[in-house]
């Protein structure tokens, strides 16, 4: 019983000393970093490297010690950058997201591994010139091909395919084929940045299309009461000019006057004039056939030995030619029914 006493007694003093002793534990607590790294070495004279966001502004730099590069830090969402050299002009870029990257400079050239979305970048432009000299194709005079198109599709989801669309100097006919192969995209900025960029290239390609007409030539012939009339002296103060190749003896020509009529009729208070050039083989076939179709209120000159006809290339009549306000050809050998529209766009 006694010794039954004593143990009770030596457990309650070892209770109460354990709970009113305090020990203090020391905890050691690593921090996790979850941004960026990049290290690399460097071969070149620089010894500063800076790293540029996509509107060139520096957002990290670094003192290069010994050959041996070291930046950190952290973004909120993956984004195009650039690495840049204090003593180099070139900007080298880098698909940058919180994750590790390897850089090498040599030879003006910069070599970057790493990162998810820029290894897929870098892989890309390290096939590109093989699959293109395989696969390439021209469309509206922009070099494109399947392997450009394909990566686009495949990466419409993130920043990658906006990149690529960027990097080019993209067709309208071009930018709706890409339309077409992300419509199922939930990138919801890529399709209003690409609705956008669609409507800017049909202006600018107008534009330049406009830019382009070639003047047309002049010329001058014998009207109907035997002056001379002259392209230039039709062309004065006018929105729209048409030069008609015809001749009395051309049935799809005289089939084509009643329409050649309304346009006039319709357009002429509105800076619309018209020319015919005749074909005819006799100055009263010719005159007959003006007064037959009713078209004496509008300028005429008669080409006997085909010279005006030659300037313009005329190999067939009828043969339309709608010159613009500077005298520039919009078309040669324009159709009925294109004239009728180019028409209605000038003078609307």
């Amino acid at each position: 019983m006694q010794n039954l006493k004593y143990l009770l007694f030596i457990g309650c003093l070892f209770f109460f000393f354990t709970c009113n002793t305090k020990e203090e534990k020391k905890v050691s607590v690593t921090k996790i970093f979850n941004g960026y790294t990049i290290t690399g070495v460097n071969y070149t004279d620089s010894d500063s490297i800076y790293l540029l966001n996509k509107d060139l502004n520096v957002i990290n730099k670094a003192k290069i010690d010994n050959q041996n590069i070291l930046l950190k830090g952290e973004i909120n969402a993956p984004s195009v950058a650039f690495l840049k050299l204090n003593k180099e002009e070139d900007l080298h870029t880098i698909i940058l997201e919180n994750e590790s990257f390897n850089v090498l400079f040599a030879n003006n050239s910069a070599t970057v591994l790493g990162g998810k979305l820029h290894q897929k970048y870098a892989d890309y432009q390290n096939n590109i010139h093989q699959t293109a000299i395989s696969k390439s194709k021209y469309v509206d005079d922009t070099y494109i091909n399947e392997n450009y198109l394909n990566f686009i599709e495949e990466n419409s989801t993130n920043l990658l395919g906006l990149h690529l669309i960027q990097q080019k100097a993209l067709s309208s006919k071009t930018i709706g084929e890409i339309q077409q192969r992300i419509e199922s995209s939930t990138n919801t900025e890529l399709k209003a940045y690409l609705t956008d960029l669609k409507a800017n290239t049909i202006i600018t390609e107008a534009a330049a299309k406009i830019e382009n007409r070639p003047i047309a030539k002049g010329f001058s012939g014998t009207n109907l009461i035997g002056r001379i009339t002259t392209l230039a002296q039709v062309k004065r103060g006018k929105k729209a000019v048409l030069i008609d190749f015809w001749a009395s003896w051309c049935g799809p020509c005289r089939v084509l006057s009643p329409r050649i009529k309304k346009l006039y009729d319709t357009y002429k208070n509105q800076g619309f004039d018209i020319v015919t050039v005749s074909q005819d083989r006799s100055i009263n076939a010719w005159e007959n056939g003006v007064y037959e179709d009713a078209m004496e209120n509008w300028n005429h000159v008669y080409d006997d030995d085909n010279d005006i006809a030659k300037m313009y290339g005329v190999r067939g009549i009828p043969h339309m030619v709608l010159l613009d306000d500077k005298g520039r050809i919009i078309q040669n050998k324009i159709p009925i029914d294109k004239l009728e529209k180019e028409l209605k766009k000038i003078f609307k």
